[in-house]
């Protein structure tokens, strides 16, 4: 057998092992939450995802490698701390509808602890962007009774942690 042929089956190199890792890292220290933005004129309010929160950087350089390869658009905060003891702080981000809408779909079916509010939140993603193209950007603003439960219940779920509170309640 020559070299070229030779095939090996590194788990890591395979792209659902990279997305279960990923997802992992998010069920242990990600986060799904909503920034609440409270105006004169309106209330807004984005979703956002906090993949990881860590001060070690080759972990942080490995998340950005997987949300690359995915294409998924993420940022990363640097945050020094004032203390001189305290390693500096990075955090990766998800923000904003339409990103979170690319991305949840994917971590979805890896997620095992916070399954419950990936779900919530992409059916408020979904929701709000089905609004906007409904209404247009006016409709921005305004939130239904029912997105303001979703909202809710993602929120009650992270006080708790994992729980028997499922996301079908909202149906009954």
């Amino acid at each position: 057998m020559q070299k070229s042929e030779v095939q090996t089956d590194n788990p890591q190199e395979r792209p659902c092992c990279s997305l279960s890792w990923l997802c992992g890292i998010i069920d242990a220290d990600g986060c799904f939450n909503f920034d609440i933005i409270n105006t004169k004129k309106e209330k807004r309010i984005k979703p956002r995802i906090f993949v990881l929160t860590n001060t070690d950087y080759s972990l942080i350089k490995e998340v950005v490698n997987i949300m690359n390869k995915y294409g998924f658009a993420h940022y990363v905060s640097r945050r020094k701390s004032a203390n001189e003891n305290h390693s500096t702080r990075y955090d990766v981000i998800v923000v904003g509808y339409k990103r979170c809408k690319r991305i949840l779909p994917y971590l979805i079916p890896h997620l095992r602890g916070k399954s419950d509010q990936a779900v919530l939140m992409l059916e408020l993603v979904n929701q709000r962007i089905a609004d906007v193209a409904k209404y247009g950007h006016s409709r921005v603003g305004g939130y239904t009774d029912e997105q303001m439960q979703l909202i809710g219940c993602v929120k009650q779920l992270n006080e708790r942690g994992p729980s028997s509170l499922k996301h079908g309640i909202l149906r009954d």
